[in-house]
């Protein structure tokens, strides 16, 4: 494949917020600790402690969601690393999506191997995880049930109440069935759906059946896959929740925070609750609200309720019954985690510089944020087509009609926008209003009146010649569609839609092992994958 890459200070993919960031910008820097620099490492690892007993019950807890999985000697060897202080993490998270879901999430995971790997070669006296951390608890199950392939969408159908990490794939066979026709003649095909068999039939829940995946195809290189939905692991952050509970104070430092990003200009990402905490149960996941008569806790839609005593001891004794939502599970993954670096998209480091406050407050380290790499596969149909259009590739960004009518202008004989033209009527008309008002200043707002309407026909003109132009060049322009289209489904970036299992499908580990070679977040450079066979 030929690659090429184009800066991100270049294209037009994120907000104001993260522009800034990659930036440096001055007006960010009271929301972050360290700078998006691999250079800062050395400063993160300096500032970056966490006790043995929580290296410890981290550990513990792996050893048992990694029972009976064939582990690799590189998993075994970074789980018990983990014990000891001189071992560090760089973490991504995301939900365990169907079948790995958008390319994006193999990205993030990606990233953080780069940078994991780059880390050992720098500071060979510490060691460095890369860590996979499962959200587990989210309970949104539209986000995670379907996959598209090849512009289609996939649907799990299945009973959807609680954490979706929870979910039985006991029905998910005949959806693995469909995955395995869309593939069939691939050269991987079969190992690809061998893997989809293994996992998701030969586990009972979603959370297991994503740690196996995961395991598959990125324990050779030594990823550790953390499910955090652990009674165990939350009583290392029981003293957080008792105060959230108590004090609210997530929500007040955020509000804080909100307030000042706002003065700047920028868009809030996410608005934390009074309380960000979720009550967690067999099939269920509801906010946990204080109602301001009674002063009881209640888990909303259930006819849970609990007194200031009750919720507490609940929280002390049985901190599995919680879950942090948006605004404190970052926290919640920093206090188990011996973590310098979180990798995420645009959306997540935003909701992220919303919370240093909160990390302020608790005194635990706010870690370095890293923007996952972004990418574009180009098939070879597709670059054939992009270079029969004279197309650049930061061209494809632009919205459809700029990138038509580009294509028109370029490919016809005739001068579009009619510049010349338009300044000498402007200055035509400057003239004759400048001798008419000499004899009557009144003239002044009828000649204004000619020259709008001179202008307007000029427009029109243009727009019809657009029309012809269009006309002729049919045939480029529907290609050039077909091309937005396939990069851009929905009008939003490839990896956010397409699936990676094609991919895969076709290349097997090779597919995986060439986004590695490639990726490098620090460059902070989308990258295109082109396929000139």
């Amino acid at each position: 494949m030929k690659i090429s890459a184009i800066g991100y200070e270049h294209l037009p993919i994120f907000p104001k917020l993260i522009g800034d960031y990659l930036s440096s910008s001055a007006s960010l820097k009271p929301f972050y600790k360290y700078p998006f620099d691999f250079k800062a490492f050395k400063e993160v690892i300096a500032d970056k402690n966490i006790s043995k007993e929580n290296r410890q019950a981290l550990v513990d807890e792996l050893n048992k969601q990694y029972a009976g999985l064939n582990t690799t000697s590189a998993v075994k060897s970074n789980i018990v690393k983990l014990q000891q202080e001189n071992t560090f993490t760089i973490t991504t998270a995301h939900q365990p999506v169907l079948f790995t879901g958008p390319l994006y999430v193999i990205y993030k995971i990606i990233s953080v191997l780069h940078i994991a790997e780059r880390l050992s070669g720098e500071f060979p006296d510490q060691h460095f995880v890369p860590v996979y951390c499962m959200g587990a608890e989210d309970h949104d199950f539209n986000e995670i049930n379907h996959i598209h392939l090849n512009g289609e969408k996939l649907e799990w159908q299945q009973e959807n109440k609680g954490a979706v990490g929870r979910l039985s794939t006991k029905n998910i066979l005949p959806l693995i069935d469909e995955v395995e026709i869309r593939l069939h003649g691939k050269p991987s095909a079969k190992e690809t759906v061998r893997l989809l068999k293994e996992a998701y039939t030969g586990h009972s829940t979603l959370a297991e059946a994503t740690l196996h995946l995961m395991n598959e195809l990125f324990g050779e290189q030594g990823l550790v896959v953390l499910n955090p939905d652990n009674k165990n692991l939350k009583k290392l952050f029981a003293p957080t929740i008792e105060q959230e509970l108590l004090h609210n104070h997530s929500f007040a430092l955020t509000e804080q925070t909100n307030k000042e990003l706002s003065a700047s200009g920028y868009d809030i990402q996410v608005n934390p609750r009074e309380i960000n905490l979720f009550y967690l149960g067999e099939n269920i996941r509801e906010r946990i609200v204080q109602n301001p008569q009674t002063k009881k806790y209640e888990a909303l839609n259930t006819a849970l309720s609990f007194t200031s005593d009750e919720i507490l001891k609940m929280a002390k004794e049985s901190p599995g019954r919680f879950s942090p939502n948006v605004m404190l599970r970052p926290l919640y993954q920093e206090t188990v985690l011996p973590n310098l670096a979180y990798v995420g998209g645009a959306g997540e480091l935003s909701y992220w510089l919303q919370q240093k406050r909160i990390f302020d407050h608790y005194q635990v380290n706010f870690p370095m944020l890293v923007l996952r790499n972004s990418a574009m596969i180009v098939d070879s149909n597709t670059a054939r087509k992009i270079t029969r259009a004279g197309v650049e590739l930061k061209e494809l960004f632009d919205e459809e009609e700029k990138l038509v009518q580009n294509l028109v202008k370029r490919n016809s004989n005739n001068t579009f926008g009619f510049v010349s033209e338009r300044e000498q009527a402007e200055s035509m008309f400057e003239g004759i209003k400048q001798r008419a008002t000499e004899v009557d200043p009144t003239l002044a707002g009828s000649i204004e009146s000619q020259k709008a309407a001179f202008l307007k026909g000029l427009e029109g003109i243009e727009t019809k010649i657009m029309r012809a132009g269009k006309r002729n060049f049919e045939t480029s322009i529907n290609q050039l569609r077909s091309v937005k289209s396939k990069l851009f489904p929905g009008n939003v970036l490839q990896e956010r839609v397409d699936n990676f299992l094609p991919y895969y499908a076709r290349a097997g580990a090779s597919f995986l092992n060439e986004l590695k070679r490639e990726f490098n977040p620090f460059r902070k450079e989308f990258l295109f994958f082109i396929d000139e066979d």
